[in-house]
């Protein structure tokens, strides 16, 4: 099992790309909150490690996205209803993608995918996601992917509520975020992979209402 510095370098250089995904997404140069960005990446790598150090990866889908969602709001100061859906768009793609790579790293071993996530190699796990999501980051910045109904500036009057269908959705999602995590230790395959099929539904609807939104502007 790695030390708390490989743990902490892992999850400096993740939560630096992750966190600006969710700026990348609206279309938000990165280079912009250079300084938010480097004091909420602080809480959220302590956060990451101790949940590792505690041998309680189970809880990291329900604090994480929690810790995520209460940077941009205190630390960004963006409004809490555009930072629930910057962490939605982007952290169920992570959880995604981190079950997926252990996945191929046990050999298609399901049952030995949770140890593998808690107990042994988190640096080529880590180092895979860094790679995509990095990739990810670039391909948005690169070509201007992305949505632009969220101001840079929250203090900027173009910003226009959110319909009641969205914030029910973001609030189903963010929920449902948490408790697939939770899942994938404790309950068993079956109900697992409704849980996620329901999220990933969730995520699309999130998905075509933001594009819905963005066609209003």
């Amino acid at each position: 099992m790695e030390g708390p510095l490989v743990f902490t370098i892992v999850y400096l250089i993740i939560w630096s790309i992750v966190l600006s995904l969710g700026l990348a997404l609206f279309r938000m140069r990165v280079s912009a909150y250079t300084a938010p960005l480097m004091i909420s990446v602080i809480p959220m790598t302590l956060l990451s490690v101790i949940l590792q150090l505690l041998n309680s990866a189970y809880l990291t889908s329900i604090i994480q996205p929690v810790g995520a969602v209460l940077c941009y709001g205190l630390i960004f100061r963006f409004r809490w209803w555009h930072s629930i859906l910057m962490v939605i768009l982007y952290y169920p793609i992570n959880i995604f993608l981190e079950v997926f790579y252990n996945f191929l790293m046990t050999r298609y071993q399901w049952d030995r995918v949770v140890y593998h996530m808690v107990e042994e190699d988190l640096f080529s796990v880590g180092g895979l996601l860094i790679l995509t999501n990095l990739l990810i980051l670039w391909i948005l910045q690169y070509f201007r992917l992305g949505f632009t109904f969220i101001p840079a500036n929250p203090s900027l009057v173009r910003f226009r509520s959110m319909s009641d269908q969205m914030l029910a959705f973001l609030l189903a999602a963010f929920c449902i975020t948490g408790i697939a995590g939770f899942a994938t230790f404790f309950l068993h395959t079956a109900v697992m992979i409704l849980i996620v099929i329901v999220l990933v539904v969730l995520w699309l609807l999130i998905v075509r209402l933001a594009y819905r939104e963005e066609s209003r502007d």
